[in-house]
């Protein structure tokens, strides 16, 4: 296994773990890269998700925004993991595909709804008139 700092699993090991909340927040800088893509929302933040494997902890988080309508949604860019995905014999599958197979794992989570709660605890509803 390489020594890259990251765990290299394979993609059913991924499907294995079950990834817990760690926290979520508003974050404006996420608010602010995603304006200057041209891509504007109601509420931006990220959050941090963590599962246990034998070879380590794993760590998946990502940015996340909500527009005016619909559920929170998945930010385009990256996803920062310290995971790197492996195929059957063991050989990296690089960012972008591993990227690509977290955004198809965090699909199944239903993130959404953790991700609301930690917001309701840190940021009460204040009116909007007042």
């Amino acid at each position: 296994m390489p020594d890259d700092g990251r765990l290299h699993l394979t993609r059913v090991e991924l499907e294995r773990i079950a990834l817990q909340h760690r926290w979520s927040a508003l974050d404006d800088e996420v608010r602010e890269t995603l304006a200057a893509r041209g891509v504007h929302c109601l509420l931006c933040g990220v959050t941090e998700w963590q599962g246990r494997h034998p070879a380590g902890l794993v760590s998946v988080g990502w940015a996340w925004l909500l527009k005016p309508v619909g559920e929170a949604e998945l930010a385009p860019g990256s996803i920062g993991s310290n995971l790197m995905l492996t195929g059957e014999h063991g050989e990296p599958l690089g960012r972008r595909a591993t990227d690509a197979l977290l955004r198809a794992r965090l699909a199944t989570l239903g993130w959404q709804a953790d991700v609301y709660v930690a917001l309701a605890r840190h940021w009460p509803r204040k009116p909007l008139l007042q």
